[in-house]
């Protein structure tokens, strides 16, 4: 997979960046802003998806990030969609000061 910052990593290794991330937060949301399907082949999809995110750190500050994007090329194996591929992209997030 490419994550946000443009490194190539494996699953486990981006799982563990987020939960580290996460931990630092006391509420995350994404909003999906625009999903798209296309079918490639009948064991073969990609799944493009948009959104919003946004957190708000134990400290009181807040991370937005306003658009971002993310492709999933899924394929089926033994009548089971699997995520074969994953490319996320964004400008990082904005840090917001915390309210006073």
């Amino acid at each position: 997979m490419i994550a946000a910052d443009g490194s190539l990593c494996d699953f486990v290794t981006y799982y563990d960046n987020n939960v580290m991330y996460l931990e630092t937060c006391s509420a995350f949301s994404l909003t999906t802003l625009e999903t798209d399907v296309l079918v490639l082949r009948p064991d073969l999809a990609v799944l493009s998806w948009t959104y919003r995110a946004e957190a708000t750190l134990r400290t009181g500050e807040r991370d937005v990030v306003d658009r971002a994007g993310a492709s999933f090329v899924f394929e089926k194996r033994d009548d089971e969609w699997v995520v074969i591929r994953y490319h996320e992209s964004s400008l990082p997030p904005v840090r917001q000061a915390a309210l006073p």
